[in-house]
């Protein structure tokens, strides 16, 4: 860390800004374009699997720190249970102790659509075969103090 930087900073990584992660979505995947602006930053772009498959996805990004991602077209097939209740995608577990999850300080770039990537890739074998051949968590109800 720079001398510089602010104490509050030190040990920690700033949040990326809209415009940083927009940086590196273009660099990384140019076929993705910017659709919203401000903290309710958007970006939309189509992914092809190793079958050949084209899935269109929107990412959501806002001022709470946590991406969302939708499967635009074609849409998420119903029965698919690695989805949230709002219909993005569940690429990884927040509260998994085995897996670094998503932070504020991540790159959506160099995490979030490389993970789509590798969803879209369990979707494609899903959809194929009935069973999900991915990682996968028990999802449950979450004690506190467990």
């Amino acid at each position: 860390m720079p001398k510089d930087q602010p104490s509050f900073w030190r040990g920690q990584s700033p949040r990326l800004t809209s415009a940083e992660q927009g940086s590196e979505i273009h660099a990384r995947f140019p076929q993705f374009i910017k659709i919203g602006y401000g903290d309710g930053s958007q970006w939309i772009g189509v992914l092809t699997t190793v079958v050949g498959n084209k899935y269109k996805i929107r990412i959501e990004y806002g001022h709470n720190g946590t991406p969302k991602v939708f499967m635009v077209d074609p849409q998420i097939d119903p029965g698919c249970l690695h989805k949230y209740d709002d219909g993005s995608m569940c690429l990884y577990w927040p509260s998994d102790p085995d897996n670094e999850p998503w932070k504020e300080t991540s790159s959506l770039a160099r995490v979030i659509i490389p993970w789509c990537a590798v969803w879209l890739h369990f979707y494609d074998r899903w959809l194929a075969t009935g069973v999900w051949e991915g990682p996968e968590k028990q999802h449950g109800k979450i004690v506190e103090g467990l």
